[in-house]
C-alpha cells in the first residue's frame, strides 16, 4: 500500500494528507447523526476547535474540480470493470497475476499503475482494436500468484495477532520439502512483503494451516 511501501516520501506525504482530509470531512458530515463516533475521529485527528460540533458544515471548492481528471478516472474504471469481467468469465481470481490486458480505451500514463494494480496484470496495452485479457498462466506467473497468496495469509495472521504494519516479525514455517523449496526461493520477497526479519523451518505448535495451490504450510509468527 501507499502507507506500508510508498515509492517515495512525496507519495507518502500525499497519501497521508489525503487520508487526513477525508477523515476530517467525514467526521464533520456524520456529526449530526453519529455524534460520538464523529467526535472520537475529530479528537484523534487533533481538530482545531474544541469539538467537531463547533465546526462549519463542509463545502466543496468548485475551483478544485478537475473535469479532465474525472473523465480519465471514469475511463480507468471502465477498463478495470471490463478486465475484471474477463477474469470472471475465465474463472481466474484477481490474486493470480496475469501477463497483460489489451483495451480499446486510452488513459494517461499516470493511471496505468493504478489499473495494473487493480486488475493484477504486468502490462496494459492501450488503444487496441479489441479488449483482450491474456489468460495464459505461465509457470512464472503461477509462482508469483502463489507468492501473493502466501503473503496475504501471513498478513491476515499479523492482523489477528494485533500487530501493526511497522512491527517486525519472525516467521516459523512447518512444511514439506516442496513447500520449503518454494519459501526459500522467494524468501527475500516474503520477508519484504510481510516485514519479516527472519524465516525458520521447524515443527510448529500454535501455527495456522495455510494452503497455497498444492503446497501446505503451518505458519507461526513471533514479534
Amino acid at each position: 500500500s501507499r502507507f506500508q511501501r510508498p515509492e517515495n516520501e512525496e507519495e507518502k506525504k500525499g497519501a497521508t494528507e489525503t487520508l487526513y482530509y477525508v477523515l476530517m470531512t467525514l467526521a464533520k458530515l456524520i456529526a449530526p447523526f453519529m455524534p460520538f463516533l464523529a467526535e472520537e475521529i475529530y479528537q484523534e485527528l487533533d481538530g482545531q476547535k474544541e469539538s467537531v460540533h463547533l465546526e462549519d458544515w463542509p463545502k466543496y471548492d468548485e475551483k478544485l474540480i478537475d473535469e479532465e481528471l474525472l473523465n480519465k478516472m471514469v475511463k480507468a474504471r471502465e477498463i478495470v470493470s471490463v478486465a475484471l469481467e474477463e477474469r470472471a468469465k475465465n474463472k481466474i481470481g484477481v490474486r493470480q497475476v496475469l501477463g497483460s490486458f489489451a483495451t480499446t480505451n486510452s488513459v494517461g500514463e499516470d493511471f496505468v499503475k493504478i489499473i495494473k494494480d487493480e486488475i493484477n496484470v504486468k502490462e496494459i496495452k492501450m488503444g487496441q482494436k479489441e479488449n483482450k485479457l491474456d489468460t495464459n498462466i505461465t509457470e512464472e506467473l503461477k509462482k508469483e500468484g502463489m507468492l501473493r497468496e502466501l503473503t496475504r495469509n501471513v498478513q491476515e495472521l499479523r492482523k489477528k495477532s494485533g500487530l501493526t504494519p511497522k512491527d517486525k516479525i519472525e516467521l516459523i514455517i512447518e512444511t514439506d520439502e516442496s513447500g520449503k523449496f518454494f519459501a526459500e526461493k522467494f524468501s527475500a520477497e516474503i520477508k519484504s512483503l510481510t516485514n519479516s526479519s527472519a524465516i525458520s523451518y521447524s515443527q510448529v505448535s500454535r501455527g495456522e494451516e495455510v494452503k497455497v495451490d498444492s503446497l501446505s504450510f503451518k505458519i507461526e509468527i513471533k514479534k
